[in-house]
């Protein structure tokens, strides 16, 4: 299926593919992960390069995608002393370990651009700036920390924050020559199993997608 969507998306006309990393469906049970057919990632990005594209990786590790309890495993909701989103150590610990793994993954899969590989966008967090005012102190503390975080994965490419100070950053990108423009959604389509949809949906995440699955 994959090659046919990326297919599609290229003749109409798109030069890069993004995508989220889902750390629920790849980490079901602390330290045990898999990805294996649908869930290997890897697969799907060199599919995309293989087409002459690029990619747009959201790692998060917090997705949201109106996505069952927003792309968090379960059982990170039990972890003692966490707190989510904020200024935790113990799940900042959880979501430094994950996104380390996701880019290491794709280091030694050879994916990055510097590497000769497709991506050339990274995505830290997600829509921050909806809730950031809520946590406070904590909340600048834990962004900024996201920040640094991301950095220090070497992996020679820009880092993105969707939602976070973004009307200023967009005007900043495109006046130093920035040409980049996402399209919401490009392809979507029904979610299979007991998984969320879009808001008041129970299986269908589109949201009137000019690539739909029919």
């Amino acid at each position: 299926m994959w090659p046919d969507l990326i297919k599609k998306a290229k003749d109409g006309g798109l030069d890069a593919i993004e995508t989220y990393i889902f750390w629920d469906l790849h980490e079901p049970v602390r330290r045990q992960y898999d990805f294996s057919k649908d869930l290997d990632f890897i697969k799907f990005l060199k599919n995309v390069q293989e087409a002459g594209l690029y990619v747009v990786l959201r790692i998060g590790p917090y997705v949201c995608a109106e996505w069952n309890y927003g792309g968090f495993p379960m059982w990170l909701h039990n972890l003692p002393g966490i707190q989510l989103r904020t200024d935790n150590a113990v799940f900042k610990e959880e979501m430094k370990i994950f996104t380390t793994k996701i880019v290491t993954m794709c280091k030694e899969a050879g994916l990055f651009a510097p590497q000769g590989g497709p991506i050339i966008l990274a995505q830290i967090e997600n829509e921050y700036g909806d809730v950031m005012s809520h946590y406070g102190e904590a909340g600048n503390a834990y962004i900024n920390w996201c920040a640094q975080m991301a950095l220090s994965q070497n992996v020679g490419i820009p880092w993105i924050m969707c939602k976070q100070n973004v009307a200023f950053a967009v005007a900043r990108f495109f006046q130093n020559g920035g040409v980049l423009q996402n399209y919401y959604m490009y392809h979507g389509g029904t979610n299979f199993g007991r998984t969320a949809g879009g808001p008041y949906i129970m299986t269908a995440y589109d949201y009137d997608a000019p690539l739909d699955e029919y």
